[in-house]
């Protein structure tokens, strides 16, 4: 997590498309694991994965971190935002096959 003036996190806009990039990794390896976890088995892999793309997001997050809390949060809300480039990325592919 880039942090800009005051604390706060930086736009959209204000990130490296590598950062967006492989946060939008990360989250995708994160949900796949746990979907698969939840309808087939828990296994080593999974598990490894699961802990891989938490470890991978975390980073950066709890380098930039001043306390537990905003390492905390700061984790949620670059977990979200990967899931939000992924969707976005999602869509944004599908609408230029169509338009």
């Amino acid at each position: 997590m880039t942090i800009g003036k005051g604390g706060f996190a930086l736009a959209r806009s204000d990130k490296t498309i590598t950062l967006r990039v492989f946060n939008a990794v990360c989250s995708l390896f994160l949900l796949g694991a746990i979907a698969y976890a939840l309808f087939i088995s828990m296994n080593l892999i999974v598990i490894t994965i699961i802990t891989a793309s938490v470890v991978a997001v975390a980073t950066p997050v709890v380098l930039a971190g001043e306390g537990v809390l905003d390492v905390l949060l700061g984790i949620l809300e670059v977990l979200i935002e990967g899931f939000v480039e992924l969707i976005a990325g999602i869509v944004n592919s599908i609408t230029s096959l169509f338009g």
